[in-house]
């Protein structure tokens, strides 16, 4: 069951009261509980009422001193159990909080490694006192800290608990704002530990920070790049101990007693978490809720429209389910748009098509939905790069073979998908504007001029060397963490958990193992995720090849458009500039939203963006 945490510690003796702003702040409707040591408080609150639910507060009666406070769901519990050498008894006993603090007593800040799951913790040792804090390996659990006046530091799961400490800095962070405003969802935005707030950073996934009366210590414990090498004698082996590990993935995602739901677009990602969370399910009599993006299938429709929908319809007439469309409307984006989005971060768009699904689970009663966000960079990876490892490895018949067999004209496709993107990420592209006649211009967002001067860089290069060489330049930005953390933030007042088991650590170091060939075998990509679902996905969303979902995007597109106008009327009823205007070009925005025909070189993620970063409306 999640839960949102929250604690100070001081270097000398805290105030229990300084705790309290904080736990009011916290998302939820549970129960609330907490333990104060002399120098550390903690409080937390779970997101839901659960009875059967034991608190994540705990304390080790056979070491004094040791307590910790936990948000988090552990998926090697048995194993946990063997190593710490717990009796039947123990570990029928033994929570997840619990599990957590009998491995740092064991295995002190080398503990992390050795929980798998989704967690965010934090443990006092008044023996050393110190407190040691850790997040799991891909952040699918928030944590945010900031150091208070006096010495003190505070840290929580929400943003406005955090905010909610005495004395934090809460004024805008101009550089985030900025990467905000200009970056693109898959960029980096301010690095992987900032927040829009000068005095909140978030602790990055796989990091750990000690902090006691000397010094504030962070340390990262998890390096994707360090996952070891995979070999096997055959492809059926690769594919079988994946799968394996898959199913074991989306198992251990499905505890709880709660209505659960899965995403569903149609896609390898989607598709294969909503049919092996169905397998599972089954022989307890229980079905999953299947929740789409998309409108209701109704009207005419293009062939690549309808398509979408034949692939989404295909799995659920497999798996025996209800798929649960879901329109937006131009009154919702009006609605999402008045956020506040530094307090609920929607910093890629997506809470506009998610926030549906969640009014809709809550109206279901499902607290738990397993999402295939994730795929693209590990487990169903396209295999960019791997015709540039060919070439670096000196295998030019096989790359020469395979570009003829690609292309009736080999040279060009080697330019294309070889030399181009090993020189620049965006060198083909350019190449073929060029080759169309068009000119490259600069990309336009809504930044103020001053703003974006000052804070403006260079686009981040992630040259397509090689296969794991470019999977692992695409995890770094951090969008799946600021993803599942605007996610978390959301679906935490919604009452909704969210789990990723494509993200599963053991499963995202095994596909980072494999050998580049798995991934693409001549024209087809993303190879080894259709090669490894044969079993698992219909024969329509295996073949598809592209990704594109037109279905969802121009119904989308529309209602924005027809939003629009309501926007422009607010903020030009407004006798003074809205909050935040300074951040802002707003004789352009205003020009923007007046104008019928919207600039093809502002993309509509930058305009959501602008809008939703003021505070515009008018009650």
């Amino acid at each position: 069951m999640a839960r949102a945490i929250c604690g100070i510690h001081s270097r000398s003796d805290t105030n229990a009261n300084a705790v309290v702003a904080m736990l009011a702040a916290l998302p939820g409707s549970g129960g609330t509980g907490g333990t104060d040591h002399g120098a550390v408080s903690f409080r937390y609150r779970d997101l839901w009422a659960d009875p059967a639910e034991t608190a994540p507060v705990r304390e080790r009666r056979s070491v004094p001193g040791l307590a910790v406070v936990a948000d988090a769901r552990l998926d090697n519990r048995a194993e946990l159990a063997d190593a710490l050498g717990l009796d039947d008894p123990e570990r029928a006993r033994a929570d997840d909080s619990e599990l957590i603090l009998r491995a740092y007593e064991r295995w002190g800040e080398e503990c992390p490694p050795r929980l798998h799951g989704d967690y965010a913790f934090a443990i006092w040792n008044s023996g050393k006192r110190s407190l040691f804090c850790a997040r799991d390996a891909v952040g699918a659990r928030p944590f945010f800290y900031s150091q208070l006046p006096g010495g003190q530091f505070s840290f929580a799961s929400d943003i406005a608990a955090a905010l909610a400490a005495p004395g934090v800095d809460d004024r805008l962070d101009d550089s985030q704002v900025a990467a905000f405003l200009m970056a693109t969802w898959r960029e980096s935005a301010g690095g992987t530990d900032g927040t829009f707030f000068r005095g909140v950073r978030s602790l990055p996934p796989g990091h750990s920070i000690t902090v006691d009366a000397k010094s504030e210590r962070v340390e990262r414990w998890w390096r994707p790049e360090d996952a070891p090498p995979v070999r096997h004698e055959c492809d059926e082996d690769y594919e079988s101990e994946f799968l394996d590990r898959y199913r074991r993935a989306v198992r251990d995602r499905l505890r709880g007693a709660h209505p659960l739901g899965v995403h569903l677009s149609g896609g390898l990602d989607s598709s294969s978490v909503a049919v092996l969370a169905s397998r599972e399910l089954r022989p307890l009599g229980r079905k999953p809720h299947a929740f789409c993006w998309h409108p209701p299938p109704a009207g005419s429709h293009t062939a690549e429209e309808a398509d979408e929908y034949r692939l989404i319809e295909s799995v659920c007439a497999q798996e025996q389910l209800q798929p649960l469309y879901h329109a937006a409307t131009a009154d919702h984006i009006v609605a999402m748009l008045r956020n506040d989005v530094t307090r609920i971060p929607n910093r890629d768009g997506t809470l506009l098509h998610e926030s549906l699904v969640q009014d809709s689970a809550a109206g279901l009663g499902v607290r738990v939905i397993l999402s295939g966000w994730g795929g693209d960079e590990v487990a169903s990876y396209s295999g960019a790069g791997y015709y540039a490892e060919l070439l670096r490895e000196g295998r030019l018949g096989q790359l020469h073979r395979e570009a003829r067999g690609l292309s009736d004209r080999p040279w060009m496709f080697l330019l294309r998908n070889v030399v181009l993107p090993a020189a620049h990420p965006r060198a083909a592209d350019f190449l073929t504007g060029l080759l169309r006649g068009e000119l490259p211009r600069r990309r336009q967002s809504f930044a103020a001029p001053g703003l974006a001067r000052k804070y403006r860089k260079p686009r981040p290069s992630a040259r397509e060397s090689g296969v794991r060489q470019t999977q692992l330049a695409r995890l770094k930005p951090g969008h799946l963490n600021r993803r599942m953390e605007d996610w978390a933030a959301s679906g935490s007042r919604a009452g909704v958990e969210y789990r990723y088991p494509l993200l599963d650590r053991r499963l995202v170091e095994f596909v980072l193992g494999l050998p580049a060939g798995q991934f693409r075998r001549g024209p087809r990509s993303r190879w080894f995720m259709r090669r490894a679902l044969r079993s698992v996905l219909p024969p329509p969303v295996l073949e598809r090849s592209v990704k594109a979902d037109p279905a969802r995007h121009r119904p989308w597109q529309q209602a924005l458009d027809e939003a629009l106008p309501t926007v422009h009327r607010h903020l030009s009823a407004r006798s003074e500039p809205p909050a935040r205007a300074e951040y802002l070009d707003m004789p352009m925005l205003l020009a923007h939203l007046e104008s019928k025909v919207r600039g093809k070189n502002v993309r509509s993620g930058k305009l959501s963006r602008a809008l939703a970063l003021l505070d515009w409306h008018v009650d």
